[in-house]
């Protein structure tokens, strides 16, 4: 019954999302991060949902859009950059074939991505994506959250692996958060600070321990970011008395061991990030191959019969597939886009009706935090939640200058006697 539902509402989504490509943006993104498909148990986990929606989309934004087709804004390049220098390693790498099956997912993930920030032109729009991006993620948090079992693996594709799927989580929490900060409904500002709730107690019956650092960093940030320090900073011994008082006791123990370096995980995860210094240090400039980490792991491992493992780290797999270049790109891309969202909070402080930006900043840059620290123990350099969130900032970037402008105009009109233009914010959207 779940296939048919899935199936009849994504053929009549298709045409939808040719004629208005940001509603093929909301489906795409529902589809990549709740993973609507793996939960049903038919022909409809197989059918490719995403790539077809994702090519509709494309389509009918060449065909129907009628703003900017692209926003030349440096993290869109930086994007194309590395896209660019990771097909230079798919060229030079060890195992070519290994690497040309999966470059065209990395091209569609960087596409998708300069796509949605043309795409957000209103604060609605940017709202809903927000909305449906974190809720994808969100439903996960509240079903294991209410069920309070062990979560060994996420819903799939990406996010299967629990690591994975953990760090997806807490890339949500602070979007989780925000919106029912900016929210003016009681009841529904009451649910997404429950859904963040329920999210919190999720990434700890994921048993991930980089998801743990990772949450750490998040509330962190929230913290630094938040305009009532004193009082945030106060709460900081609750917090954490009530998480040792609540959290698994299987969790807590896991979570000691994290500065073990003889426990197995942690250690095989030294010898992975040893072997990719190898690596580097033979290819500096184009790396092994992009996706040919594992299949080179014997050619530089010491111990020849032991397993062959993946980076665990995003920083080391970057640079050891796609050389130091890729990583001097990946690190500007992340530093460029923190930059920016932190300069938009102090861009539009004290301008009227900006609440929702400084908000929304908030948001994606602690959300970017989370992604940073948990790249430290995860193979996702390309992970498409992270570009998506980028693609966002770019976006959310701007929305604060339309805004600053248009308050300028309201300012500025009355003197000139000229009756001023209403927000472009309450004027009807057009079709695109």
């Amino acid at each position: 019954m779940r296939d048919v539902v899935l199936l009849l509402w994504f053929a009549i989504s298709m045409p939808i999302a040719f004629f208005r490509p940001f509603y093929g943006i909301v489906v795409f993104t529902l589809l990549a991060f709740n993973r609507t498909q793996d939960r049903c148990w038919g022909v409809a986990r197989d059918r490719g949902l995403s790539q077809r929606i994702a090519l509709v989309t494309i389509v009918g934004f060449v065909l129907n859009h009628k703003g900017k087709y692209f926003i030349s804004d440096k993290r869109n390049w930086l994007m194309i950059a590395l896209f660019a220098w990771v097909g230079l390693s798919v060229y030079t790498a060890y195992y070519p074939s290994a690497a040309i099956t999966k470059y065209p997912e990395m091209g569609k993930v960087i596409l998708i991505a300069s796509l949605t920030a043309s795409l957000l032109i209103s604060q609605r729009r940017f709202r809903i994506l927000m909305m449906v991006t974190a809720l994808s993620l969100g439903f996960y948090g509240i079903k294991n959250a209410l069920n309070m079992t062990t979560v060994n693996r996420g819903p799939g594709g990406l996010l299967q692996d629990n690591n994975d799927f953990s760090s997806a989580l807490v890339m949500a929490l602070p979007m989780l958060y925000y919106l029912g900060i900016d929210e003016k409904r009681t009841r529904t500002k009451l649910f997404f600070f429950f859904a963040t709730l329920c999210t919190v107690v999720t990434v700890t019956l994921t048993d991930s321990r980089g998801g743990f650092l990772a949450m750490a960093t998040v509330f962190f940030a929230l913290v630094m970011m938040s305009k009532k320090k004193l009082l945030a900073f106060s709460s900081i011994p609750f917090v954490i008395a009530a998480f040792f008082l609540f959290a698994p006791q299987r969790y807590l123990d896991r979570l000691s061991t994290i500065s073990d370096t003889q426990e197995a995980s942690s250690k095989g995860r030294l010898v992975a990030w040893a072997n990719g210094l190898r690596m580097i240090q033979d290819r500096p400039l184009t790396g092994v191959g992009y996706r040919n980490f594992v299949f080179v792991y014997h050619f530089y491992s010491i111990d020849k019969t032991e397993q062959r493992r993946v980076a665990h780290n995003s920083y080391v797999q970057i640079s050891a597939e796609s050389g130091l270049p890729a990583l001097f790109i990946f690190v500007s891309l992340f530093l460029y886009t923190l930059y920016r969202l932190r300069a938009v909070r102090k861009e539009v402080r004290g301008s009227p009706g900006s609440e929702w930006i400084v908000n929304y900043a908030r948001a994606l840059e602690a959300s970017v935090y989370g992604y940073l620290m948990g790249a430290m123990f995860l193979n996702r350099a390309h992970f498409d939640l992270y570009y998506h969130v980028v693609a966002m900032s770019v976006g959310l970037d701007v929305l604060a200058r339309e805004h600053l402008a248009k308050a300028a105009a309201l300012v500025l009109a009355p003197r000139a006697g000229i009756e001023p233009e209403p927000p472009r914010l309450l004027v009807p959207e057009p079709a695109t």
